[in-house]
């Protein structure tokens, strides 16, 4: 027995379905992975330089689901990277493959790190995190996925 025309494009239809959800998810997954590269950037650029260190020490942990240690790992990198080149390479590695932006999770291990994002009584804070993220969310304000829908968008921003 011949399946009817119905049949026939209802499988058509689900195949087309399945063909377009996929592509959404891969559309969001790249945005992900551009928006977290480019908070890495943003956040290696805002960071001050003396010998390197704290440059060096910019990370990116990834998570699988979204969920993270309390806290990302101490360890601190030995080393220097006055140019930020070897943190945006460890950084971009761990990005690869993130799926959501929300299971990235930016930080640096050095002790000072956080006197000078925020500040002391004798120094003006530096906010190099904070700076990047009010840059990110600025430029993409919000960014949607409807894989029912097939379709995947930003929001504000040039991506």
């Amino acid at each position: 027995m011949r399946p009817s025309t119905g049949d026939q494009n209802a499988d058509l239809f689900l195949r087309e379905m399945d063909q377009d959800m996929a592509a959404a998810l891969q559309d969001g997954r790249q945005i992900a992975q551009q928006i977290a590269t480019e908070t890495l950037v943003l956040i290696d650029a805002a960071t001050s330089v003396k010998t390197g260190h704290l440059r060096l020490n910019n990370q990116v942990e990834r998570s699988a689901d979204g969920r993270f240690a309390a806290e990302p790992g101490d360890d601190e990198i030995d080393g220097v990277d006055p140019s930020g080149a070897r943190a945006i390479a460890a950084g971009t590695a761990a990005i690869v493959g993130l799926k959501n932006f929300a299971d990235a999770r930016f930080f640096n291990n050095v002790p000072y790190a956080p006197y000078l994002e925020f500040g002391t009584d004798k120094i003006a804070p530096r906010a190099m995190y904070a700076r990047a993220a009010a840059a990110i969310e600025a430029k993409y304000q919000q960014v949607t996925l409807d894989p029912a829908r097939g379709r995947v968008g930003l929001k504000g921003g040039n991506a």
